[in-house]
């Protein structure tokens, strides 16, 4: 029974797979599935380059398709293709290898049509897959990924080239030795190929193409040229950066995509084949690395790559890092963590905190060793010196144009003026504007949603509609002139936080993420075992989700693909359906639900602070002021007696505050519940109203903690090795939170005193996004689900581009 069980599961997931390139699974009937009839035959050889390149874009596509899904094929071989009469290539059986546990209808005397050797996927130390065809982790008995379909990718292309199967063996044990200690002789591979198998078949799955997207950027590689003479620059490194580009484009893991005269166009993979996070990447000022924010086992961290070395490095003493950026020499780097700011020797040294920093909107490192950076979602410009200090207010919000944020500072040459992007309620005033240290006014430059960056000789780069621009600047007169010039198409961008996701250097090197990174993702479901259970919801970048108390209903604050605002939408959890709450405001965030599951309360920015309305989420009627505070910001929850309403203070004044209710309305003054030195935030009520869970800093890093409510008791420690996203469940039994990548949990039990277990993970998930980012999940009020808000798939589909001596672009 629970085999046929995991069969009935595992066909259901791979029903929904729907591509061109894909045999269907069309239903699952008692012990059988019911599957597309594919008319055609079996591919073979041998075939000319000119003949196999067409049928690899299809089957590249095909797997590139379902590895964005999380879903493995295991078993790719000849048997499992077919060539339909008009030509095109259908992927069968696709994941059937997971789903069924043996094929006694194969002699397993052939390897080549060998079964899948195991009876359950997740037992330790099994084989799964066809001998002739699997890789060297698989015929270890290790877990598949999709770099064991990159392998038999490349087993399956020669196999087509040649006509001859690259390991024949008269026996399972021999094709399986032949596998684990034998090197592909790929002589006779045409040399338009030969780089492709190459990468494809390395025993190693570390120095393997670790997506299968990059096989098909190989296709299209042409042979590598002389590099041209530089282009003349302030500071010219690039005769060392193009060779740096040729060393690359012969290591393993660094990709040459495209290459025009006098331009190499590079492609980084993600570190240790993890992924990305979408926090733009950060070029040093000399053009020589790369830092850039990746996960390795969910866990948030900086990753170094110098473009003279075939792979990337992590930084120690980075974890949970966001928005890096460099120092003017290019030997430090600066980023934001655990609600500090810091700064970190690139060539070896501890890390150093700087400041406090909320949650950070990006900073910029100017000369004299000056950081100007933007504390908070809501905050204006501070600046503060590298070597540590209090932080000094530099802008202030003008009133007249209801701006709420300054963020994503860039200096420019002088170390004096600066680029900020402002947010405003009103779209029109929206836009990058220019500052001045010694003043704290702004002045408009460019209507723009993202960030901006400045880069010698005289550009201003910048995103439109995907498309990075380039246009050129005076930084001495702060003034833009001619045409902007486009350098790359589908670069990526954050709508949470209007980050633009590319860095520039100062001689011609731009990097930029293309192809999934920007947070546009749907609400996912887990059980509390961490089963993915589906996803709800229309797409779009949200900074949170919250579900109702009789759990019918969830609020999220969803941005404008337009404007970048946010607005609060409803959705109906029976009926699927969705519709926007706010229709007047200009932008709202962070919906929290009143015990009534009937009414929320929202902040929207009024003048140049955030108000808290409440309001029915019906529709009905017209939104409230409940508080109009100008040093909160951010409502984070509604007491189940109805008594008080938490909220975050906003960065400056800081702390967790409570407001008196009497139903919908104040009963009093907000007095702050905490609000010491440190950094804390994000409380949560227990379901008695009797404790308040929350986040605090004074450990140095986040970390969950609890105290008694309203009395406030001494804090009670929750978390171990740091945590944000507290939250309790509906008994009150469990303290759930979020760190590193984990779902975490510890057992809590009440009374005239508190007691808890130490806190254990329950699963990991791979979510998407800024680390800046604090709402993960939610518990549902029935205690078995959890709704994501950023789940990515098993790996992002994003990449990490590279273009060398990009102003060459513009003399086309």
């Amino acid at each position: 029974p629970d085999r046929l069980a995991r069969f009935t599961r595992e066909a259901q997931v791979l029903a929904s797979l729907n591509h061109p390139n894909i045999a269907s699974i069309y239903g699952v009937e008692d012990r059988a599935l019911v599957m597309e009839l594919v008319e055609g035959g079996e591919p073979c050889g041998p075939l000319t380059a000119g003949e196999t390149i067409p049928l690899l874009r299809q089957l590249i596509d095909a797997l590139e398709y379902a590895h964005d899904k999380g879903i493995v094929h295991r078993d790719l071989k000849p048997a499992n293709l077919k060539i339909t009469p008009d030509g095109r290539i259908k992927v069968l059986d696709f994941g059937l290898a997971k789903a069924l546990s043996s094929n006694p209808a194969a002699p397993a005397s052939d390897p080549v049509n060998s079964p899948t050797l195991t009876m359950r996927a997740t037992m330790a130390g099994v084989i799964l897959g066809t001998a002739a065809y699997m890789s060297p982790e698989q015929a270890r008995g290790h877990n598949a990924d999709r770099r064991s379909d990159i392998w038999s990718f490349g087993v399956v292309v020669y196999e087509l080239l040649t006509g001859k199967r690259l390991f024949d063996a008269p026996t399972v044990s021999d094709t399986l030795a032949a596998v684990l200690t034998r090197d592909p002789d790929l002589s006779t591979i045409p040399p338009r190929l030969h780089r492709l198998l190459k990468l494809c078949l390395t025993r190693d799955p570390r120095e393997r193409l670790s997506h299968i997207s990059s096989a098909g950027l190989l296709l299209d590689e042409p042979e590598i040229p002389p590099a041209p003479a530089p282009v003349p620059t302030r500071r010219s490194v690039l005769p060392w950066v193009f060779a740096a580009a040729g060393l690359a484009a012969g290591a393993t893991r660094f990709f040459v995509r495209e290459q025009s005269p006098g331009v190499v166009r590079l492609t980084i993979p993600p570190p240790d084949d993890e992924g990305f996070l979408g926090t733009p990447p950060a070029v040093s000022p000399d053009g020589r690395r790369i830092a850039f924010v990746g996960s390795k086992a969910n866990k948030a961290q900086i990753w170094l790559r110098a473009l003279n070395e075939p792979a990337s490095h992590a930084l120690p003493g980075t974890e949970g890092a966001f928005y890096p950026f460099w120092s003017p020499d290019s030997r430090f780097l600066a980023f934001f963590a655990g609600g500090k700011l810091k700064k970190l020797p690139v060539d070896g040294g501890p890390a150093f905190t700087i400041c406090d920093a909320s949650n950070a909107r990006g900073g910029t490192w100017g000369s004299g060793d000056v950081i100007l950076f933007t504390p908070g979602p809501t905050a204006v410009l501070q600046r503060v010196s590298a070597s540590g200090g209090a932080p000094i207010a530099v802008t202030e919000f003008d009133t007249s144009r209801n701006e709420f944020s300054h963020r994503f500072p860039c200096f420019l040459p002088d170390g004096r003026h600066y680029l900020a992007l402002v947010r405003s309620t009103d779209p029109r005033q929206v836009g990058i504007y220019t500052g001045d240290l010694q003043s704290k006014k702004l002045n408009p430059l460019l209507p723009l949603a993202t960030s901006a960056a400045y880069t010698p000789p005289g550009r201003l780069l910048f995103l439109r509609e995907g498309t990075l621009l380039a246009q050129p600047f005076d930084p001495s007169a702060q003034r833009l002139s001619g045409e902007p010039a486009p350098l790359a198409e589908s670069v990526d961008s954050s709508a949470a936080d209007a980050a633009a996701l590319f860095s520039a250097s100062e001689n011609g090197v731009v990097a930029y993420y293309s192809g999934g990174l920007t947070l546009n993702s749907r609400l996912t479901w887990f059980d509390i075992a961490g089963k993915r259970l589906g996803e709800f919801g229309s797409r779009g970048a949200r900074l949170s989700a919250m579900i109702s108390p009789d759990g019918a209903l969830v609020a999220e604050d969803r941005s404008d693909e337009v404007t970048g605002n946010f607005h609060i939408w409803i959705a109906d959890l029976a009926h699927g359906t969705d519709s926007r709450l706010t229709l007047e405001e200009t932008t709202a965030q962070f919906p929290i639900w009143a015990p009534d599951s009937r009414h929320i309360v929202y902040a929207t920015p009024v003048a140049n602070h955030w108000a808290i309305f409440v309001r029915d989420a019906g529709g009905t009627g017209s939104a409230e002021l409940l508080l109009d505070d100008p040093s909160g910001m951010q409502p984070t929850a509604w007491s189940r007696d109805g008594r008080y309403l938490l909220y975050n203070g906003r960065p400056g004044t800081g702390g967790v505050w409570a407001l008196p209710l009497s139903g919908l309305k104040a009963a009093g003054k907000p007095f702050p519940f905490l609000n010491s030195r440190f950094v804390e935030r994000d409380g949560r009520f227990s379901p008695d109203s009797r404790w308040v869970t929350y986040t605090s800093s004074e450990t140095g890093a986040e970390e969950v903690l609890v105290r008694r409510f309203p009395e406030k008791s001494a804090a009670i420690r929750i978390s171990v090795n740091g945590g944000v996203n507290p939250q309790w469940s509906h008994d009150g039994r469990r303290i759930y939170f979020w760190h590193e990548g984990e779902v975490m949990a510890s057992s809590v039990r009440t009374g005239a005193g508190f007691e808890h277990d130490a806190p254990r993970s329950l699963f990991s998930v791979p979510v998407s996004g800024s680390s800046g980012s604090r709402q993960v999940f939610v518990l549902h009020p029935d205690g078995k689900r959890l709704l994501f808000r950023g789940v990515r798939n098993t790996q992002l589909t994003g990449r990490l581009n590279v273009i060398l001596n990009w102003p060459s672009l513009l003399k086309k």
